[in-house]
């Protein structure tokens, strides 16, 4: 998040005021000019058509922006003139722009038709959640409406797996990491990625129904026998075929096991309460298996083009 960006966050133009306050109309924009730190140097700042402001700092000395601005880790003088420039960003804020309940314009635009339509404000009533907001009905004081902050990351499945329940969730970030960190190309990325989703779930056919027909078989008190551990590992892999990369695969595969060797496929209920936690283990096997298998066969595909 740049500087302006956390200044003006939560606040919009007033374009009325633009003008007033020192602003120059251009063709693209609204910029705003003026000196500070005893004239060494100049603030630049512009307000776009859509409301997003940016802007630099100025050396009035040589002509060239300020770049330690910007940096992390500054000395006395450049902290100096970061405060300095924050303040000035303050008081354009203060004269012409208007403090709005959230970060989104349409979640914005909701909140000023609710308070339109039946006078109600947000609540911000979640301690942990400062940019979650409820909507109440006033006698009865229940909610009717929920305003979250989701993160960009987790509406486009840009999540890691070992926080994913779904192997098929996550193609688009292994696939990323294939092509751009291990230099795998990406038809092989793509078709390997893809395949592994639907084939080969070490995770979800591989360890999770084993383990517990194996701790199911111990904790009725009895030992796995030869013909148990051979269907185990012929069945493993072929229920592994057309698996859906999805959250809850494993228990179902396991369900599937729990009737080819005659266990009670009631206790599968017992290991659905800790599930959740193990399916995202298990994603992350899947997606490691899946990456191993297309670095494997990027490297296979480049030593067959040397020869």
């Amino acid at each position: 998040m740049t500087i302006e960006e956390e200044v003006f966050q939560k606040q919009c133009p007033d374009f009325t005021k633009l003008t007033a306050a020192g602003f120059t109309k251009r063709k693209r924009d609204y910029q705003f000019e003026q000196d500070f730190m005893a004239g060494q140097l100049r603030a630049v700042v512009r307000v776009d058509f859509t409301g997003h402001v940016s802007g630099n700092v100025i050396d009035n000395g040589t002509g060239e922006e300020y770049l330690p601005l910007r940096a992390v880790h500054c000395g006395p003088f450049a902290a100096q003139v970061k405060a300095g420039y924050i303040d000035l960003l303050g008081e354009i804020a203060r004269w012409c722009f208007v403090p709005e309940p959230f970060h989104g314009a349409q979640a914005n635009r909701l909140s000023a038709w609710i308070q339109q339509e039946f006078h109600d404000q947000p609540e911000f009533v979640f301690k942990k959640l400062p940019d979650y907001a409820v909507f109440r009905e006033p006698q009865s004081q229940k909610w009717y409406g929920l305003v979250m902050n989701i993160s960009w990351a987790q509406l486009t499945g840009k999540t890691s797996a070992s926080q994913d329940k779904s192997s098929a969730g996550t193609l688009s970030l292994y696939v990323e990491c294939l092509t751009k960190k291990l230099g795998v190309s990406e038809e092989i990325a793509n078709f390997v990625g893809s395949l592994g989703t639907a084939v080969g779930m070490s995770g979800c056919a591989g360890s999770w129904p084993p383990l517990l027909a194996i701790y199911t078989i111990h904790s009725m008190g009895g030992n796995i026998l030869v013909t148990q551990a051979i269907i185990i590992i012929i069945l493993c892999p072929i229920i592994s075929f057309g698996t859906a990369g999805v959250p809850g695969g494993g228990i179902i595969l396991a369900t599937a096991m729990f009737v080819v060797l005659r266990l009670p496929v009631g206790l599968i209920s017992i290991f659905a309460g800790i599930d959740s936690f193990a399916d995202m283990t298990r994603t992350t096997t899947n997606v490691t298996s899946s990456m191993v298998a297309s670095t494997l066969v990027s490297q296979s595909e480049k030593r067959a083009s040397t020869k």
